[in-house]
């Protein structure tokens, strides 16, 4: 409904200077994991993908420097400009399969969104690939990654400080049909460029443990 609309909204980098280190690379990657899905999304088109692709390269290019150096003003600036266009990219196009799981990871398990979604967003990268590698190649070239873009994004995690497995965040192993069951309910799930099955989300969980 239109009155669920903010009349104004100020985005004002220096309110995220005090921001932990852990906090910066969590949401840093939620926002990251919001412009790619948008980008490979069933329903995006030339605009969003326009938006998605200056989101990503904002926060790619700034995401290391804003967790290394919270008080850095340059690095602060753009992520925040990044999050917002990202934003406004997947307000248009929704986003794909990392959020579909991630959001009963954290309901269930109490995971932080964000570091869900880093765990999950080269798992669910590899398994697009079958249908929307075009794609994928099309952000390595536009933002000068070199290798493949799933590599990319796991060697940036592990640089930060964030989980490197779902295990070390509280998931129960056994869990999955519970996962399951609640990420098919996400209307996020329908946006993914390639079909997800029951047995495809057990697998991306199980490669995340």
């Amino acid at each position: 409904n239109p009155k669920f609309q903010a009349s104004l909204s100020i985005i004002d980098p220096s309110l995220t200077y005090t921001m932990s280190s852990k906090l910066t690379a969590a949401v840093g990657m939620d926002a990251l994991t919001h412009a790619v899905e948008s980008y490979t999304s069933l329903t995006a088109n030339e605009v969003t993908r326009a938006l998605a692709i200056k989101a990503i390269d904002l926060i790619i290019g700034n995401l290391m420097n804003a967790v290394k150096d919270g008080s850095s003003k340059e690095a602060r600036k753009n992520m925040a400009l990044g999050s917002m266009i990202a934003g406004m990219a997947f307000a248009q196009t929704g986003v794909g399969g990392a959020h579909a799981i991630s959001h009963p990871l954290g309901a269930i398990f109490n995971i932080p969104h964000g570091v869900a979604c880093a765990l999950l967003l080269p798992e669910i990268i590899n398994f697009n690939s079958k249908n929307c590698k075009d794609k994928y190649d099309e952000i390595r070239m536009a933002v000068g990654i070199k290798g493949e873009f799933s590599t990319f994004i796991r060697e940036m995690i592990k640089e930060m400080p964030l989980p490197k497995t779902l295990l070390e965040v509280g998931y129960k192993k056994g869990s999955e049909e519970r996962i399951v069951a609640s990420t098919f309910d996400s209307r996020s799930i329908k946006n993914n460029p390639r079909k997800v099955e029951e047995k495809d989300v057990i697998k991306i969980i199980e490669k995340c443990l």
